[in-house]
This record gives C-alpha cells, structure tokens and sequence, in this order.
C-alpha cells in the first residue's frame, strides 16, 4: 500500500503498528488499484478507513461510497453510506444501495438492503434495472443473483420473483419462486421462467411448469377494442424477432381459450381448444394462426342477442370439432382439421379425413383420403349424421346457417334400404335432391340389383321421387318406368315390402320376400309375400 498524496499527516507510533491520520486530497495506490477520498485512518498492514467522496478504482471495479474500510491483508472492501455505487464498465453493470461488500481477490460483491442493479449499463436503449432484498455479482464466472421479491424492468416488460440468476456469456436471466412476466396488457407466469436475449433485443421465454399466459391485446393497430387470449401448457415457450413476440409453443396438456374483440355488441365469439401442443403465430402484435398438434380437441361458440317477448335473450350455438391436427386462422376465419376429423353441432355430426370450418361464412367442407396401416390401405368415408338418417360421400359442403349442403358420390340408409347418389344437395332441413342416385335393399357394397335413377327427390321419413328409373340384376338393365315412389316412411304403414335378389351371375339366382304390407288399422295388419 503506498500513500501517494494527501494535504495533512499524522503518525502515531504503536508498540506493534503505527497508525497514520490522514486529510486532505488522500489517494492511495495498491496492487495496479487506486484509492482516493477526503481523510483516512491507516493502521499499517491491517486496515485503511476511508471517509468522504470515498472511490476506489481497480481492474475489474469501480466503486464510490461516503465511507469505506479497505482490510489489506484480506483484499476486502465494505462500503457505506447514503448512496454506494459499484461499476463494472467490462460487464456493463451498475449497482448502486447503501452498502457494498467487495473482494478483490475473487472479483465478487455483495450489497444488501434493497439495492438496485443496472444490466447492460450504461446504453440506455437496453438498460435492464433489477430491484432486490439482496445482489451478487462474480465478475470471473459473469453470474449475477438477486434474491427476495426481486423486480426487473426493461422498456414495458417487467418480471417478478422470488430469485433471479443472470448469467453474462449466455445473455441468459433465470427466474425462480414464483416468476411472473408482464408486457403491456399480457403476463406470464410459471414455476420457472428462463429469459434469453442478445445484445440487440429479447429473443426468447421459457416458461416451464405450470406455464399459462394471459394475453390483452389491441384487435386493431387504432382500436380500442380488445382481443383476449389465454394459454395453458406444462411449457411454453415465446418467441421473438427484433423484440416483438412473433409465435408461442405451448407443450403438454396445452389449452388455448380465445375471445376476439366484438365489432357489433350483440354478437359475442369464443374458441376453445386443447391438445398435445398448440403453436400460436403473431404479426404486428395480432394472432393470425393457431395450431393444434396431437389430440386435438376445441370448442368454438358462438352467440347473439336477440329480442323476444320476455326481453333481450342471450343465443348460444357451440360446435364441437376434433381431430389429429387443427389448424386455426384468425386471418380468413378458417378452422382446418386434418386426420380423423370431426365436428358436431346441435343433432348434426359429420366425420372425414379433413373437414374445413369457414366461421365467417359458417359454411364446413368435408373431405374423403385413403390412408396407409399394417392392414393395407383404409378408406375414410365422409360420413353426415343429422339426426335420424346418415350419409356417406367422398366430399361435402354444408351451410349451418341455411342447414343446406351438398354431398358428392352420397351413401345413405332408410328401413333396410341404402341409397347412392354421385351428388345430394338438400335444399332445406328434410328435403334433398339426388343427382344420379340408386336404390336398392341388398346391404353388399356391390349390390346383386338396384333401381338407378338420374334425379331424385328424398323426403326424409317419407318418400324418395325418382325419373326415369332402370331395373339392374348385378350390372345389367332389365327395365325401365318414367316415375317411381319409394316409401321411406318409419314404423307402420301399407306398401311394398323391399325385396332382395340373389346373385345370378354365380347361379344363385332367387327372388325373396316379393309381397306387400297393409296396415289396415292401428290394431290389425296383413303381409303377403313370395319367394322364386
């Protein structure tokens, strides 16, 4: 330890060590550091007190204080006073409390008392401040703690937790103790949050454990409409360029409630959805895509209020969708299910390879595939359930507003008769046009006979109006009549029993249960028939 310069001396002789009372301009110099302040009380080879505009410059730190004890055997400074500044311009941090705990030879320090550090200091573009009960900093591994209800504020995101480790190679914050995250409207939070940045902007969070988010954000760039989002997984991840989210990946167990904002009052729109994982896409602070990956499984209501003799009743619909994969865009309204799909709303359900939902135009199209398994290859069907009756196709488009559709190359079943059609459209709830349809009785996929006709009118629980109709026996014409009616009707009533043909082609040709039903009363009944 050297004194290289001060106003005013004093040595006082000891039996052991001297003590030097010094004043006026005091600066020290010792091991490559600099120590400077208004007076000092020097007890050689033990301690140096410092007393007023106390700094203290080195290597690594820079330190300013209105009182410090410098023990020069140890190598450790503790620093007091209404404002202790500690700067490391090699790490660009700043600390600043009302006491510091420093050594020089391990390159660490500590403050207590709920002091306040500045991260990437002193570009005030990046400047992170971190407010804690308690700091640490090792200069040698660039690993920063911060412990007790710790707050961390950068631009408009701010993090609390209960602990907080930042490491400086990995441009990396860790947040443990119940972290939370808040940007804007939208927070965070999780068992852990793990923060990853550059020297540019914030790339990165990692929320693990019990993650979920709440998102409020603007529906427009000048709105003040809301649109609110929230989303639930065991993880999630966030994802950002050039500091503003761009997507989210939420993993195991995830859940996905969204609520747009409502342009018209009286509507209100919801959509819910769950699955292995679900992925959320972001442009210019809006969600324009969501998808669902793995079990996928959602809800989306719908609902308006309407004017009645009771007063303004609130109407809810809610279709129920499910499938492999979701795709969900917020852009163009669409909801695309891909593998195994299926939706159902009220009495109707449809199942298919992929099904289309236009929520806008309220209009689902539905699509066959034949897909690949230790079996071979497996035709999925479109399949049409709406109510009492259900229909088969290879594509379909139904309005659920109109409750009118069309189905392509339709399959269909009525008391014990299935009828096809390269093309049914139904023009309201029990009435449908069929365009180059077949009727028969015979349950096999390639049917021993049936009547074909080119158009076709089916009136559900009925009757089905065709012309002209031809008569096959496997594959070849035996009559034609301009205009048949076929009874659909349920349950009880008089007319042609539906008659099966045996396969003649193999020589088991046979005519069975030709004959006809009369119901002659709600008590009586007759039945004749023949076979050949």
């Amino acid at each position: 330890m050297i004194l290289e310069h001060s106003d005013i001396f004093e040595i006082i002789r000891g039996a052991e060590r001297d003590t030097i009372y010094i004043s006026g301009n005091v600066r020290f110099r010792h091991q490559g550091g600099k120590l400077e302040a208004d007076s000092a009380i020097w007890v050689k080879g033990e301690i140096i007190i410092l007393n007023g505009n106390v700094t203290i410059q080195d290597t690594v730190y820079q330190l300013q204080a209105d009182r410090v004890r410098f023990y020069v055997r140890e190598n450790l400074v503790y620093a007091s006073g209404k404002k202790v500044i500690i700067t490391s311009f090699a790490d660009s941090i700043q600390a600043i409390g009302t006491n510091a705990y420093y050594s020089r030879d391990s390159a660490l320090f500590r403050m207590l008392q709920r002091p306040t550090v500045f991260l990437n200091y002193p570009d005030s573009a990046r400047l992170v401040q971190v407010d804690a009960d308690r700091v640490a900093f090792d200069a040698n591994s660039r690993i920063a703690y911060a412990d007790g209800d710790v707050v961390i504020t950068q631009e408009d995101t701010e993090s609390r937790s209960g602990r907080a480790i930042m490491y400086g190679e990995e441009n990396l914050l860790l947040l443990l103790d119940k972290p939370t995250a808040t940007r804007r409207d939208s927070r965070l939070n999780g068992d852990t949050l793990v923060i990853f940045s550059s020297r540019e902007a914030l790339n990165r969070i990692h929320v693990e454990g019990n993650a979920t988010g709440n998102f409020n954000e603007p529906s427009g760039s000048d709105s003040t409409l809301i649109d609110n989002s929230e989303l639930k997984a065991k993880e999630i991840d966030f994802y950002f360029r050039q500091g503003e989210i761009d997507s989210i990946i939420a993993a195991g167990q995830a859940y996905s409630f969204y609520a747009p904002a409502s342009i018209d009052s009286a509507e209100v729109v919801k959509n819910a959805v769950s699955g292995d994982t679900i992925k959320l896409f972001i442009d210019q602070r809006r969600l324009t895509t969501v998808q669902v990956v793995g079990g996928a499984e959602g809800d989306y209501y719908s609902g308006r209020f309407k004017s009645s003799d009771s007063g303004r009743v609130f109407v809810e619909d809610t279709i129920h969708y499910l499938s492999s994969i979701i795709d969900y865009s917020i852009t163009d309204s669409t909801i695309k299910l891909t593998e195994a799909a299926q939706v159902g709303s009220k009495n109707m359900s449809l199942t298919a390879q992929r099904i289309w939902y236009n929520v806008s135009r309220d209009v689902v199209t539905a699509f066959d595939d034949s897909t690949a398994n230790d079996s071979g290859m497996t035709y999925i069907p479109v399949v049409l359930n709406d109510g009492k009756e259900e229909l088969l196709g290879s594509y379909l488009e139904y309005s659920l507003k109109l409750d009118r559709g069309m189905i392509w190359q339709s399959r269909s079943e009525y008391q014990e008769a299935y009828y096809r059609g390269r093309e049914l459209f139904r023009e309201k709830k029990d009435v449908y046009y069929v365009e180059n349809g077949t009727y028969t009785s015979c349950d096999q996929e390639v049917p021993h006979f049936h009547f074909q006709s080119h158009r076709m009118k089916m009136i559900q629980d009925d009757r089905i109006i065709a012309r002209p109709v031809v008569f096959y026996i496997e594959q070849m014409p035996l009559l034609i009549v301009p205009y048949y009616v076929f009874s659909i009707k349920p349950g009880r009533h008089s007319g042609f029993l539906p008659f099966r043909i045996g396969n003649f082609e193999r020589g088991a040709g046979s005519i069975t249960n030709v004959g006809y039903y009369w119901a002659a009363s709600e008590y009586w009944d007759a039945q004749a028939s023949l076979d050949y």
